[in-house]
């Protein structure tokens, strides 16, 4: 196995303090970290991983969803590698197919990777999704269009979701 020399950079933006952790390669995870001291470093000399984030969480929460369609940040390899074949193909899948002001069902989600039936598989690979907002796991919502849940906090996801143009009837995603 290929192990990275990791950097950290904290950033703040319109739903908290996000934490990258990235490497030459490209980036390794977004976090949000509500618990974490705020304290945000010049990018001057940082890595151009880190610097592509960075202007692609610009353009995200400037809402220039084209752009963050055209331009993915870097992920490095090992990010999908080192936590198993099917969440990788999850994530890359999502990726595609749940596009800013769109939604997927675990189930459709599920029925996208080839996998019927594994919505339960699908909601452990958004559970443990690294990479926030990159790997759009706040698109996915349950079969009956509830929100359901989301590590960020579900107040984190509804906002999201309407900052992407998702419309709402309660808690409810609007078809």
């Amino acid at each position: 196995m290929n192990f990275c020399c990791t950097s950290e950079y904290n950033v703040k933006f319109p739903i908290g303090n996000l934490k990258i952790s990235y490497c030459e390669r490209g980036i390794h995870s977004i976090e949000n970290k509500t618990d974490m001291t705020f304290q945000q470093t010049s990018l001057e000399f940082s890595s151009s991983a880190l610097k592509e984030t960075i202007l692609w969480l610009k353009y995200y929460f400037d809402s220039n969803f084209e752009a963050t369609q055209r331009s993915v940040p870097s992920i490095c390899p090992s990010v999908f590698i080192s936590k198993g074949e099917f969440k990788g193909h999850v994530w890359r899948t999502l990726m595609r197919k749940a596009p800013p002001g769109h939604t997927v069902s675990y189930g459709e989600l599920a029925m996208a990777c080839g996998s019927a039936g594994a919505s339960r598989a699908v909601g452990t690979a958004m559970a443990t999704n690294p990479l926030l907002l990159v790997v759009p796991c706040h698109r996915v919502v349950r079969a009956n269009r509830s929100i359901g849940a989301f590590s960020g906090g579900n107040g984190i996801k509804k906002w999201l979701l309407t900052h992407e143009g998702v419309q709402f009837h309660g808690d409810m995603v609007k078809d």
